[in-house]
């Protein structure tokens, strides 16, 4: 394969990740989501294997997985990281807005789909396979 080939496959791959997505959230209506660095993804992706097994939801440490999501969901929204927003709900920990506003159950599921969407569950299967490599 040569160079300009590479580089024509890599930018279709990047052109084809969810950049922008927009959620229906119970009692706010529809949401924006921003696709966050892969770094982020990444740190998320040690708290949504303690949600995702498999096709079931398996939950050990409730308390870390509502934490986790709910700052995920903040490196994901605009409107949270907003200073108003930040000023009237972030109180001591910004991060742990989202569970406050869209509450515990809900910050869970959401973050659990955001992961979904941004490509989550695939960088998580492609990593997996790149160690066994």
């Amino acid at each position: 394969m040569g160079l300009e080939t590479f580089l024509q496959k890599a930018r279709a791959k990047e052109a084809k990740k969810v950049k922008v997505t927009k959620i229906d959230v119970e009692d706010f209506g529809e949401v924006e989501f921003v696709r966050p660095k892969d770094e982020v993804i990444l740190d998320y992706m040690e708290i949504a294997t303690e949600i995702l097994d498999g096709d079931e939801v398996a939950i050990k440490n409730i308390k870390n997985v509502v934490k986790e999501s709910s700052k995920f969901i903040y490196l994901c929204c605009p409107e949270f990281q907003k200073k108003e927003v930040r000023e009237e709900f972030g109180e001591e920990d910004p991060f742990q807005g989202p569970a406050k506003l869209f509450g515990l159950t809900e910050v869970v599921s959401l973050g659990a789909e955001l992961f979904s969407i941004f490509d989550g569950i695939d960088t998580k299967e492609e990593l997996e396979e790149d160690i066994k490599n």
